[in-house]
Order: structure tokens, then C-alpha cells, then sequence
């Protein structure tokens, strides 16, 4: 771990598995965030199109890649 020189204080991880997160929120399925089985299309899509944003700004921002978008 990294940590400012001189940092004298302890530090503590604290894990919580994907099985413990199900178990203390039952029937909620906010797992998403951890796991990337986004729960709907809506937010597969949403992130998707976030990283695309992100690839296109910070990444390549010369180099546009074709997306085919389905007509709604």
C-alpha cells in the first residue's frame, strides 16, 4: 500500500465479499456496482456509453471510433 512518508498510523483493510453483500442486503440487486451484471439494458447501456465518452476524451481524442447505434 502506499501512504504518505512519515505516516506512522495503521491501516485496516476491510473485505466484504460479493456472498456477504447478498446476504446483508437481501433481495436487492445494487450488486452491480461490484460485480458489472448491470441489472437492466438501460444500465449496460449507460455504461457503455460511459466508457466510450471516457476513451473519446481522455484516451484517443483524435480517434473517433464508428459506433452503430440500433434506430429506435
Amino acid at each position: 500500500m502506499l501512504r504518505p512518508e512519515g505516516m506512522q498510523s495503521p491501516i485496516e483493510l476491510v473485505f466484504q465479499s460479493i456472498e456477504g453483500l447478498h446476504h446483508a442486503c437481501k433481495h436487492h440487486p445494487g450488486d452491480w456496482y461490484f460485480t458489472g451484471h448491470y441489472p437492466t439494458p438501460g444500465g449496460t447501456r449507460l455504461v457503455n456509453q460511459a466508457f466510450v465518452d471516457y476513451y473519446e476524451r481522455y484516451v484517443s481524442p483524435t480517434v473517433r471510433p464508428t459506433i452503430c447505434r440500433k434506430n429506435s
